[in-house]
């Protein structure tokens, strides 16, 4: 910060690394700037106060390259230096990043905010531009058109204007004016080079480039004035702006050359100097003059500025590093990087007088004594010589330079300045040193960009410390050795017993519950925690090598900041009572005073000065102001610091102070002295002393490793550590008998059963000794152990001894004589358990109490001790257990369903990515060698002109182009993989679906169906009045989302992957949010839904499991469903859930049970609820009652869809009047009175509650592809096949299906014949079918192929019926001949398959796309191939779908080798081209389009693949079909006028 007319500046000082980017806050008090490095983050800092507001990082690698603030300054966009020029942006007030995206595969140059609409972004850079949008948590780019308007080139800068405007900075000095991502015009020459900087303002415009030219335009973008720096009075050669800005009069310009200027526009011919600096490479040269407060700089720029040149000698080839005049100014010496220093005196015209040759490295530094007879050099192997001037000579004697004062210090190796260097240092980082003999002190300068102030002399390591500087962290000498205890707990590793990804419960200590489960930001342990004084945030310190600490909103589980603490130990940190924002932490040498900014921490360390020293703090408390806090040592003082201040300290203890507390009026302390102190509330007087006595251990004790009680329980043995073990009465633990046979542990100890005569002792020795008890003697050995002894048993009678070893064997030996026996053993893993989670490592032994009552649990590491309760059958259900299933599937789940198999293993890949769909081969069309002409015309000619390359039918008066196309209506539904996906809206008026990658809302009175297209893999969350998207989620599911769940305040959603964990995530959506993600299971996840009643708690079900979930702050939180509480209740595959009060969950399984749960634990079944899977449930909020559906036969006594109460234990069942042989209904809905039903084939049925009477809303196709497409020549009706084995017959005026043809095999063509009354249909067994349409009766069929029909054509004079197959070829049918089909010819040698065919207007010719991009034209009925392209020319064709020719070239797109085109048609009236291709994109092109990658307008509505698609007759309308979504979709095509 600088003021210019005060020539005053102020620093912020948040950076640790070169600030490369800079924005303003719309109320200009706010600045963010941005840095470079390897981590590098973003302050936010206030230019009143230079302090930091909001710290943003961890996100960027490399630095920032530009950065933005919106139009309300609420929002933060920045740009990355790393590989993909990330751009973020952030919520900068909470640090925390709202959307990410890749920016650009090179290099962003500016990015600003549109700032008049909201979240519309736009970026530039090298040879691009691009449009952003930011909707929910998805940035999505549109690259800018450039189009013939402007070339290809960089864009520097931009700046945005009303109306949808952009303008940018060229390269070439052009400015580019866009409208949208259009370029719309060029305004040329604007300036006469690169445009760096581009300022829009309230006047209008500023513009500033390497011609050094500012130029300023209206808001118009009319030039209104020209400035050129380079005549100005401060003008040179070369000046090139970097920055501009522009506020009334005044304008601040920056260059290249590091300065800055401002200049008023009136006088313009006279800027301002307000900064100017070096502008390359290093600064390395500085001197100051010895009597005027001028300084003097040189760098690689190669500029020392204001200098008239002397003498010029030059005696050294290297670099001259060093210069320096003696104090009386008779000599100049000269260090040089060849390891010397010549001396030349002045007064001779600088002739050299002497040399000093005795240093091996480069000179580094030098200083004269104040006598000049002596001079002190370093060279660059920290290696400190002096010489004798004027001649040279070393000297080696101390005597000589003991009493030598020198004139100045500027060396860094000497024993005065010993102490500069960091302990244990072995790197020369230190770059400069000078002296201050007035004040004794010396400042350094060093690699890390950190200016250091030090006593002079220094001669140990040790600092000074200045009120806005950070104190050392050199240790002092005179600190004494860290307490034993402190050090053992600064030397232990957590990296095994903690984890690597530890987490912080908060809990309620009533319901022992978690509220919030935070993680993610720690490693290896959290060693502090604390609460602020409302509760509400959470501090943590992790125990990572940065001792990270993390301030948390632990309600919601996000991080609100995070920095790191320190290298050393953090033993506490504690959180300031009076403002949320502010903490301390203490630990080894350590006490720091931290406050919040954004995303960031900022701290201080604690200033001692005289009063103490730089001791370790074992803990800390606030006092009764914001300013006041306390701090134990490890020495016993409690030091008392008002803000980051010292003022006072007070011995409290003899020993380390390891616990503080704060009361209401006054503190209590507690220290290794063993005793507690209660003080005053200012530490002046000790109020009472407590002191704990603590009993000694019996001398010579040894380490035990087992015990045991004798069977009458009077006896207790117990092994030691060093071999032996004793035995000890069990009231009074007195020793009775002690025996040491053995040198290594004794590992486990057993009396006999019964009178106990016999103990049986084993030991890591591998043996077992049989002591007896009565005559406490030896009286057995058992040998034979392959490894140590782990565990022994013996049998009921005292006489068997079942042994194991760490070698996993089960041995059995005789007592007492301990012979070994051998005994078979029962074969048998992998038992079903229930697991109890409590200790935190490796439990060590478990033990029954003798009634069987409780169990007893050690745990190791831990050295906890644990008595779990035995649940009794009896009260097995009074309360809930802590117990989970075991991971054992059962063998049995209910049974197999087709269904349920295929649902469960299809692939979700996006096949437009991976695989074509259709199995092409060859050199696609526009990567083709074009085949030179036969007959070139010349380019004058007097031939008739050509005929027109279609037969162009009378759909109006005049020949209209088709301007755009508006998706009118998508027939179709999926439900052969999908389930719960149709809703009633608006009080049952509309109903909500989807199909392909359109949702769809359908108003049931009229069948208007508009759509919201989406595209995955993402989450869209739109409005279903206006079709406007919300909110858009950028997953990170892998191959799509199987599940999705709003809960009960909709203000989360919960979304399901179909990635191999079939992740779980929360949302909370409406800022784009991800919560919480959790692996869900390793199998396939069919439906997860949140409870209707809560924001908390969900259930997922799939195969073989259903889980029920708690959301804890950012946390997952799951338990399996138990069991075992139900006899004979096994665990099936769930397919469906729903809820009811009191904590109720159903569940539909495979075998069509309902299971009733009760929280987590099965409490009843409902049998056979259906006789098939139970596909889908719903609850009904107003009354509870519960609809199921599921897959079953129709019968008078039931139907697949049924109505419960809200217990499950009454039904009523309704019938779908589809006329299937079984029903299979895969969602339900229920409205006022009506049920909504989805099926599997394709149908959303409306059944009423009242007079079970069914309607059909919604129809299509079951299984695709839909290959099959014809329409009508003169009718708005449609036909439609598909390999479902059915062709349907669709009326567009009415949005509905007129009838079905069930055929029996799938089906791959139709086509309708020139008058309408015949359908021809193409089998993909090779046979074909041709109905008439009155009736729908076969006329006739035949079967001449083996291979599917691709393609079928009645010419345009009725006569022939063209079939083309898989099979290469094509035949021809005579159908004046009768029903009966004889084949009378076939076209010979196509190289592949047949695509497409189209017939010539006169019926002679027919030409055929195949499959190796190949297009063949053959005579009908003969079947010759006709090879003549001039005659290929001049045929006019009746209708045209081929997807290749000259003609249609340019519907190849450069991205071609991913993906096909797939079909195609050109409209009646020839001008008009629409496209479908494996993206899924239907494409509208003018007609003919021979030039390659022709401009066309695309359109998304189909997921891939788009198989066919048509004109209806009078081009009002294109009907396209799906391929897998079984979907066929009709577009309303709008007319360019004229």
């Amino acid at each position: 910060m600088k003021c210019p007319r005060e020539h005053r500046q102020k620093f912020y000082r948040g950076h640790s690394d070169d600030i490369i980017s800079l924005a303003l806050h719309p109320e200009r008090v706010l600045v963010a700037t941005g840095q470079v490095g390897k981590e590098p983050y973003i302050c936010v800092w206030d230019s009143y106060t230079v302090q930091t507001v909001s710290v943003l990082k961890d996100v960027h690698t490399h630095g920032i390259a530009c950065l933005a603030f919106d139009l309300d300054g609420q929002r933060l966009v920045s740009v990355g230096l790393d590989s993909k020029n990330a751009v973020c942006v952030w919520d900068w007030k909470r640090g925390r990043m709202l959307s990410m995206a890749p920016g650009h595969t090179d290099r962003i140059f500016d990015i600003s905010w549109d700032l008049y609409q909201p979240n519309k972004l736009v970026s530039c850079g090298v040879k691009h531009i691009k449009f952003w949008s930011l909707c929910g948590n998805a940035l999505t780019p549109k690259r800018g058109v450039f189009g013939k308007t402007g070339d290809l080139q960089t864009i520097l800068c931009l700046a945005c204007a009303r109306d949808e405007l952009t303008y940018s900075g060229a390269l070439n000095g052009d400015i580019y004016v866009w409208k949208g991502i259009n370029l719309i015009r060029t305004i040329q020459g604007a300036h006469t080079a690169g445009i760096f900087s581009m300022n829009a303002c309230e006047e209008g415009f500023a513009t500033g480039g390497r011609d050094g030219c500012i130029r300023l335009w209206d808001l118009a973008f009319k030039p209104i004035t020209v400035i050129d720096l380079r005549e100005t009075d401060q003008g040179y050669k070369g000046l090139s702006v970097r920055s501009v800005c522009w506020r009334g009069d005044h304008i601040l310009v920056g260059t290249q050359d590091s300065e800055i200027f401002e200049i008023v526009v009136h006088e313009r011919n006279k800027p301002f100097l307000i900064m100017q600096g070096h502008c390359e490479g290093e600064l390395w040269a500085l001197a100051v003059h010895p009597t005027k407060p001028l300084a003097v700089t040189g760098s690689d720029d190669r500029s020392v500025r204001d200098m008239t040149e002397v003498v010029h000698i030059k005696d050294r080839k290297e670099a001259i590093h060093e210069l320096k005049y003696s104090p009386d100014g008779t000599y100049l010496a000269v260090g040089c990087n060849d390891s010397s220093v010549d001396i030349y005196g002045v007064a001779q015209r600088y002739k050299k007088v002497g040399e000093c040759v005795g240093s091996l490295s480069f000179i580094t530094h030098m200083d004269w004594s104040s006598d000049s007879r002596y001079l002190q050099t370093n060279d660059g192997s920290g290696k400190r010589l002096l010489y004798r001037m004027p001649g040279g000579k070393e000297v080696t004697s101390k005597e000589e330079t003991k009493g030598v004062h020198w004139a100045s210090w500027t060396c860094v190796s000497g024993l005065e300045v010993n102490g500069i260097w960091p302990k244990y240092s072995d790197v020369n980082d230190i770059n400069s040193v000078d002296g201050n003999y007035v004040g004794q002190v010396l400042v350094t300068a060093d690699d890390y960009g950190v200016v250091k102030l030090f006593r002079y002399p220094c001669l140990r390591k040790e600092s000074l410390a200045e009120s806005n500087s950070d104190e050392s962290d050199s240790d002092l000498s005179d600190v004494p050795e860290l307490d034993s205890e402190i050090e053992q707990e600064t030397q232990l590793t957590y990296h095994r017993q903690v984890g690597r990804d530890p987490s912080i419960h908060i809990w309620d200590t009533e319901t022992i519950k978690p509220l919030s489960i935070l993680k993610g930001y720690h490693q290896y342990g959290v060693c502090a925690v604390d609460f602020s004084a409302d509760g509400k945030r959470l501090a943590s310190v992790g125990i990572d090598d940065s001792h990270t600490i993390v301030l948390w909103d632990w309600k919601k589980g996000e991080k609100l900041s995070v920095t790191r603490g320190s290298k050393d130990k953090i033993f506490v940190v504690k959180m300031n009572p009076y403002v949320p924002d502010k903490l301390i932490t203490a630990g080894i040498k350590h006490m720091k005073f931290w406050r919040r900014a954004g995303g960031g921490l900022i701290g201080r360390k604690g200033y001692i000065g005289t009063l103490g020293k730089n001791d370790t703090m074992m803990c800390a408390v606030y006092g009764w102001t914001e300013e006041m806090a306390f701090s134990g040592t490890s020495t016993g003082d409690v030091c008392i610091w008002r803000d980051v201040f010292l003022v006072k300290t007070v011995k409290a203890h003899d020993g380390p102070v390891f616990s503080m507390h704060a009361l209401e009026k006054g503190f209590v302390t507690g220290g290794k002295d063993g005793v507690v102190a209660l003080w005053d509330d200012s530490f002046e007087r000790c109020l009472k002393t407590y002191a704990i006595k603590r009993a000694d251990l019996a001398p010579g004790s040894k380490g035990g490793r087992c015990c045991c009680f004798s069977p009458d329980g009077k006896a207790l043995a117990v092994g030691l550590n060093d071999g032996s073990f004793l035995m000890a009465n069990a009231d009074t633990l007195e020793d009775l008998v002690s025996f040491h046979h053995r040198k290594d542990i004794i590992s486990d100890i057993q009396f006999s059963p019964g009178s106990g005569k016999y103990l049986a002792v084993a030991s890591h020795d591998s043996f077992i000794d049989i002591y007896n008890v009565m005559s406490s003697k030896r009286v057995g050995i058992c040998k034979g152990a392959t490894s140590y002894i782990t565990h022994i048993d013996w049998d009921a009678r005292g006489k068997l001894l079942q042994v194991n070893t760490g070698a996993k064997e089960q041995l059995f030996f005789e007592a007492p004589r301990g012979k070994k026996q051998t005994i078979p053993s029962v074969e048998g893993k992998f038992g079903k358990f229930k697991k109890y989670v409590a200790h935190s490592t490796h439990v060590t032994n478990v033990r029954w109490t003798y009634d069987d009552s409780m169990l007893v649990t050690l745990g190791g590491a831990d050295m906890s001790l644990m008595v779990w309760t035995n649940e009794m059958e009896s009260c097995r259900e009074k309360k809930s257990c802590d117990s989970e299933e075991s991971d054992i599937d059962s063998e049995e789940d209910g049974g197999y369903d087709s269904d349920v198999t295929r649902e469960n293993e299809i692939s979700y890949t996006i096949r437009a990515l991976s695989t074509n769909i259709r199995p092409m081969l060859g050199v696609k069309p526009h990567l083709q060698q074009k085949e030179p002409s036969v007959d070139e015309r010349p380019p004058v000619s007097r031939a008739p002109p050509q005929p027109e390359k279609l037969q162009s039918n009378n759909v109006g008066k005049k020949k209209r182009p088709i301007e755009d196309l508006v998706l009118e209506l998508a027939f179709g539904y999926r439900g052969r993989d999908c389930r719960n996906n149709v809703h009633y809206l608006n009080d049952g008026d509309d109903i909500i679906y989807h199909t392909a990658s359109v949702g769809i809302l359908h108003n049931v009175a009229t069948g208007d169906s508009p759509d919201m297209s989406a595209t995955a893999p993402s989450v869209h969350i739109w409005d279903a009045v206006n079709k406007q998207t919300l909110s858009i989620l950028r997953c990170s599911h892998s191959k799509g989302v199987c599940s999705v769940s709003f809960s009960a305040t909709g203000k989360l959603l919960l979304s399901v992957g179909l990635d191999p964990e079939h992740t779980i995530t929360i949302w909370r959506w409406q800022e784009g949010a991800r919560i919480a993600s959790r692996a869900g299971h390793n199998q396939r996840i069919f439906v997860a839904e949140f409870r209707p009643d809560s924001d908390t708690q969900f259930v997922s079900v799939g195969i073989k499991h259903v889980k029920f979930w708690t959301l804890a702050g950012r946390a997952l939180l799951s338990k399996k469903g138990l069991l075992s509480t139900l006899e004979d209740a096994r665990m099936q595959t769930m397919l469906a859930v729903a809820f009811g009060a009191n904590n109720l969950t159903f569940t539909g399984t495979i075998s069509g049970d309902v299971c009733v749960w009760k929280d987590h634990m099965l409490c009843r079944v409902v049998a056979r609820a259906h006789n098939g899977p139970v596909f889908a449930m719903y609850t009904t909020l107003r009354d509870g009652l519960i609809v199921t559906g599921g897959k079953e036969r129709p019968s008078k006594e039931g139907g697949a869809v049924k109505l419960w109460d809200q217990e499950l234990r009454r039904c009523r069942a309704f019938r779908l009047e589809t006329g299937q042989v079984t029903d299979c209904v895969r969602s339900v809905c229920r409205g006022k009175g009506k049920i909504l039903v989805g099926t599997r084939n394709a149908e959303i049925i409306e059944v009423g509650e009242k007079n079970a009477a069914c309607n059909v809303l919604v129809n299509g196709h079951v299984d695709g592809p839909i290959w099959g497409l014809a329409t009508h020549p003169s009718r708005d009706f449609f036909l439609s096949a598909a390999e479902d084995g059915t062709v349907r017959l669709w009326d567009i005026a009415d949005k509905k299906m007129l009838n079905k043809v069930n055929l029996g095999h799938a089906a791959r063509t139709v086509c309708y014949s020139p008058e309408g009354d015949m359908v021809a249909i193409g089998m993909k067994n090779g046979e074909f079918i041709i109905l008439l349409v009155s009736s729908l009766k076969i006329w006739g069929k035949k079967r001449d192929r083996r291979c599917a029909i691709h393609d079928i054509r009645f010419s345009p004079d009725s006569r022939y019926l063209a079939v083309g197959s898989s099979e290469n070829s094509v035949d021809f049918y005579d159908l004046t001949l009768g029903p009966t089909l004889n084949r009378i010819s076939y076209c010979k040698d196509i190289p592949s398959f047949v695509i497409q065919m189209d017939f010539s207007a006169d019926s002679r010719h027919l030409q055929v796309s195949s499959g190796c991009y190949k297009r063949h034209v053959y005579e009908v009925p003969s079947g010759k191939h006709l090879v003549d392209h001039a005659a290929i020319d001049r045929i006019t064709w009746a209708t045209w779908t081929s997807i290749l020719g000259d003609e249609v070239m340019g519907i190849w797109s450069r991205h071609a080798e991913k993906a096909d085109v797939t079909c195609a048609c050109v409209s009646h009236s020839g001008i008009s081209l629409v496209t479908g291709d494996d993206f899924g994109m239907v494409k509208l092109y003018d007609f003919p389009c021979p030039e390659k990658f022709a401009k066309h307008k695309r359109f998304l509505g189909h997921s891939p693949h788009v198989t066919n698609i048509r004109f209806t007759s009078g081009d009002r309308h294109i009907v396209s079909a799906g391929g897998d979504d079984c979907r066929s979709s009709m577009v309303k095509a709008n007319l360019r006028s004229g």
